[in-house]
């Protein structure tokens, strides 16, 4: 008749396998000693590169529970070749005070050559892979961190049309200021204009010339003003015209 000295839990245990290392998480699983002596324990993995328990033998105070990391040491092989790991677990009682795992280690290997009783049991192991169990999965079974970076592209063009948007009202506004000054110094070489042709009417020969010169650099001053800002205008209406 089979012992009973220990309970595991959960069993069958579910091992998820990632590609992701970052996001690899260890399986574990609780062990509880149903006796009240120590319970020395070991795990016998028949393919310890894919498999690791931590620890893989230890020890459990008397009536208490202790847990057990099953990690994935290979995690780029086929579904197929996870399901023939198995996991062997052995349990034996000791009267004898334990107080280290290294005084554990030793006990099991004198204690498993003598008639002893134990608990042989075999941890049922539920391997999936991630793509099966992840639900954030978009048509063509891609995961989302893709759309992550479609989104990523599309937040850059928002950005880059955002700011297409400030340079182009910045550039309206320039452009009204622009058109406001031209009016203004065309009213005022008008009003120069009209004004050189009256004092030019009354005053005499030699002031006149003076006169004159000064107007003639305010009126080419005018003059430049308005073709600068006119082909400032015409500049702005072709570049936003051939977006």
């Amino acid at each position: 008749m089979e012992k009973n000295f220990a309970k595991i839990d959960p069993n069958p245990l579910t091992i998820k396998i990632t590609k992701d290392n970052e996001n690899k998480m260890p399986s574990v699983i609780t062990i509880q000693n149903l006796t009240n002596k120590f319970l020395i324990f070991k795990f016998l993995i028949n393919n310890k590169g894919i498999l690791l328990a931590k620890p893989s033998t230890s020890y459990i105070l008397p009536s208490q529970n202790i847990s057990v990391e099953i990690n994935i040491y290979n995690n780029n092989l086929s579904l197929d070749e996870y399901k023939k790991t198995k996991i062997l677990m052995t349990f034996i009682p000791c009267d004898e005070e334990i107080k280290s795992v290294e005084q554990a280690k030793n006990l099991f290997q004198i204690l498993k050559r003598q008639d002893v009783e134990k608990q042989e049991s075999f941890l049922d192991l539920n391997f999936i892979m991630e793509e099966t169990i992840n639900t954030d999965m978009t048509e063509g079974g891609e995961y989302n961190k893709n759309e992550n970076s479609i989104n990523n592209i599309n937040n850059e063009e928002k950005i880059i049309f955002m700011n297409d948007a400030k340079t182009k009202n910045e550039l309206i506004t320039k452009n009204k200021e622009i058109l406001k000054n031209i009016e203004i110094n065309r009213k005022k070489l008008e009003s120069l204009l009209e004004q050189n042709s009256k004092i030019n009417e009354k005053i005499k020969p030699k002031s006149h010339k003076k006169y004159n010169c000064d107007n003639l650099i305010m009126i080419t001053l005018i003059i430049f003003g308005l073709v600068m800002g006119s082909n400032f205008a015409y500049g702005y209406n072709k570049l936003f015209k051939n977006k």
